[in-house]
């Protein structure tokens, strides 16, 4: 594996990959569990109509951002104790690249909590949104070997996919 001309040994490439795959896969879950929980959140409340009485005296955009607001503080006081144990030094760099992660994808989430009736149509509606989330990690090899090419750059400019993508992007080069 070659980049930029500079050869890249065996055994610092699998470190790098692995390394970055460990990253990655923290802010996929990240977004993928904080972002269900703003979507479990919404559907409650429709199912137990407090949004009909909370509405009724604010607007939804107020509403929405408290709850993505909310539940995003929750996801960094997480990633605060984290850093406070001392469990991740790499996680202060991953922490600033998922705050636009987060709240891209906890909108979606949003909408989709908000669209659904049941647990089963909201499962079934975030499918697509789990996709996006996936098609990166599918791609992982590639975007590795070839971190410039139009592929990659195109991926890491689509807002979606742009968390992971450019992680990686970044981390390889």
């Amino acid at each position: 594996f070659q980049h930029k001309g500079e050869a890249t040994s065996e055994a610092g490439f699998e470190t790098l990959y692995f390394g970055t795959l460990t990253l990655v896969m923290i802010l996929y879950m990240t977004i993928l569990v904080f972002g269900s929980m703003i979507q479990r959140s919404i559907l409650e409340d429709k199912n137990q109509h407090i949004t009909e009485i909370v509405l009724s005296s604010m607007s939804a955009t107020r509403f929405f951002t408290g709850k993505i607001l909310g539940i995003g503080a929750v996801g960094l006081t997480q990633y605060l104790a984290w850093l406070l144990l001392g469990g991740l030094a790499a996680a202060f760099g991953l922490l600033s690249s998922a705050h636009l992660a987060f709240l891209l994808y906890a909108g979606l989430f949003a909408a989709v909590g908000a669209m659904s009736t049941t647990d089963q149509e909201a499962q079934q509606l975030m499918q697509p949104l789990v996709m996006l989330l996936v098609l990166p990690l599918v791609i992982m090899i590639y975007i590795f070997q070839n971190p410039d090419s139009p592929v990659s750059v195109t991926l890491s400019l689509i807002p979606v996919f742009t968390p992971l993508v450019m992680f990686m992007r970044i981390n390889i080069s």
